[in-house]
């Protein structure tokens, strides 16, 4: 609003100055033409008088062709300033768009790094579950070869049941001609020895209990085939769930990386937002400090942003050099330098700010100091927000005061109540 008035007033300052010009142009014409006596007043003139008169005419008119350029240049600065001012009204309005919905990303941004730690967890436990089961299927996959082996074994035992199945044919044929035999054996006890009856008898037993034998290999091997298809279908179970493990496992690789990448994209948007707001912050102070600070030993502030992000509040010299405020500056020039940069964050984050509060806001500053505040306070700060609050013991800074000005005193001694006093009122009241 400022520039557009001061704009406005060049602009009229401009016109007048033109105008004077051409006036100037048109009497140096007349002049030039007139004889010997004035054109203006038709008195005498004499050529002496004339060509002074033409020379502070010529000098007016070459002041006046200066003056016109300084204005002209001037206006174009004004213009130019009023374009710049207005884009940087176009990214606050952004900036306070963008910083409006900070909040929302940051919990989303918290929701989205918890869904992805427990995704994370989940994966884990996948990888634990997705090797005890490859573990389990390597032992699964011997005990099928064991399997195989015994299935041989198994095999080979059936052929020896079919050989026992032969030899039982053979035995029954044997006790057939046994039986047929034994009504001989009365016979022949005579002519053979006792000794071929008692090998024919431990041949007989022999046989029995080999045929015993074999009969319990076939059940064993009939109780591994049951095993081993038990096993077959427990194995084909497992592999199933394997494969169901591993899907769910790239999924999660997959859905890990996503937020991965948007976590990326928040951090990089907040970096930018932080940039601009840190930018804003800055003009800001080095406004503000010019009104605030009354001497020349430190002639700006600024708040910087290290490598690891943590903030730095600095003080510029007479020779450029930004120095640290800590550890550098005095009390007061602490003070100063508080003040402003809480101003500055008071504005930056609320552009409309309505009203200020200052509490004791002398702590540390000399008598030069004081003075300077107030008038900063009393000229200064009120083109900024509306109504100012300012609490203090200092009465120096009464003349701070432009509005109401109000004293508080209590007798504490005999614990009277507190006293208003009011010492001033706004002019026009």
């Amino acid at each position: 609003e400022g520039t557009r008035r001061e704009r406005g007033r060049v602009g009229e300052e401009l016109a007048v100055v033109e105008a004077r010009e051409r006036e100037v142009r048109r009497s140096l014409e007349e002049l030039s033409q007139a004889g010997s006596t004035c054109p203006v007043c038709e008195a005498p003139l004499e050529e002496g008088r004339k060509e002074a008169l033409r020379a502070r005419r010529l000098e007016e008119l070459e002041e006046l062709g200066r003056r016109r350029e300084e204005l002209r240049a001037r206006l174009r600065g004004l213009e130019e300033e009023e374009r710049r001012l207005s884009e940087q009204e176009r990214r606050m309005r952004r900036l306070e768009g963008e910083v409006g919905n900070l909040p929302e990303l940051r919990r989303e941004l918290e929701e989205i790094r918890r869904r992805r730690e427990e995704k994370e967890r989940e994966l884990r436990s996948c990888e634990r579950e997705l090797e005890a089961l490859r573990e389990e299927h390597r032992r699964a996959v011997e005990r099928r070869e064991e399997a195989g082996r015994r299935w041989q074994e198994a095999l080979r035992r059936l052929e020896l049941a079919r050989e026992l199945q032969r030899l039982e044919r053979e035995l029954t044929e044997s006790r057939a001609r046994h039986l047929s035999l034994q009504r001989e054996v009365w016979d022949l006890e005579r002519r053979y020895r006792e000794e071929e009856v008692r090998r024919t008898e431990e041949e007989y037993r022999s046989l029995s209990s080999q045929l015993g034998r074999v009969r319990g290999e076939l059940r064993a091997m009939e109780q591994l085939q049951r095993e081993r298809e038990g096993l077959r279908e427990l194995l084909r179970g497992r592999l199933r769930e394997l494969r169901r493990k591993e899907l769910e496992a790239l999924r999660l690789r997959e859905a890990s990386q996503a937020l991965g990448l948007l976590q990326l994209a928040l951090s990089r948007t907040q970096a930018s937002m932080r940039s601009l707001f840190v930018e804003r912050v800055n003009e800001m102070m080095e406004e503000l400090w010019e009104e605030v600070y009354p001497y020349g030993d430190y002639t700006s502030l600024r708040l910087s942003v290290g490598e690891e992000g943590d903030y730095q509040f600095e003080l510029r010299d007479r020779r450029g050099n930004w120095l640290p405020v800590e550890g550098v500056a005095s009390g007061g020039e602490r003070t100063d330098a508080c003040f402003v940069m809480r101003v500055a964050l008071a504005r930056a984050l609320a552009p409309r700010l309505g009203w200020i509060v200052l509490d004791e806001p002398t702590h540390n500053l000399d008598a030069e100091a004081i003075q300077e505040l107030a008038r900063v306070l009393r000229e200064r700060l009120p083109s900024l927000v509306r109504q100012v609050l300012l609490i203090t013991h200092e009465e120096r800074l009464e003349a701070a005061v432009s509005g109401y000005l109000y004293r508080f005193h209590r007798n504490k001694a005999r614990e009277e109540p507190t006293v208003v006093e009011q010492i001033s009122l706004p002019p026009g009241f």
